[in-house]
């Protein structure tokens, strides 16, 4: 569920950073105010008003409740947004991002007094990134440290794209 999640969020993202306002509007069903306030935003991954942000690469979780004012530490690497691994006994997001984690949610509502839930880092930062191009093997080396939760495959998959 976190996986689709994720995906749609990169879908919007993706929409809204390709089309024009009115068309990533139209493509992703958010009004044209919200649409435009993320077109202005500088990164790919979009950050919403009501997202559940945690400290990255450890701390507390909470809700965004201003974007502009909680941009600035996402690009700087200090918080990141994080996904809902679903549960009852979890931060839930809130406003525009809470209408889609709803959404993509309803069917796990009847289990979430079953389950403690938790949330992951949707976007992670790779550290100590490291390449070596070796000439006579026709070979690339990478080397790069993920934290917690995060997985290598992914990176790869996004570099070569291609599915592994």
């Amino acid at each position: 569920m976190f996986n689709n999640w994720l995906s749609k969020r990169i879908e919007i993202s993706r929409l809204i950073e390709e089309f024009s306002v009115s068309d990533g509007a139209r493509a992703t069903n958010l009004s044209k105010e919200m649409a435009e306030a993320l077109k202005k935003q500088p990164q790919f991954f979009k950050m919403m008003h009501g997202d559940v942000l945690h400290h990255y690469p450890a701390g507390k979780a909470f809700v965004c409740e201003n974007v502009e004012e909680e941009l600035p530490r996402f690009l700087e690497r200090g918080i990141s947004i994080a996904g809902w691994l679903v549960g009852g006994k979890n931060i839930k997001a809130e406003h525009e991002a809470g209408v889609i984690e709803q959404e993509m949610f309803k069917e796990s509502e009847p289990f979430l007094d079953k389950i403690n839930g938790s949330r992951r880092f949707a976007w992670s930062f790779a550290e100590e990134v490291e390449g070596n191009y070796k000439e006579e093997e026709a070979w690339f080396e990478m080397h790069f440290s993920l934290p917690k939760g995060s997985y290598a495959t992914v990176i790869i998959e996004e570099l070569i794209k291609s599915s592994l």
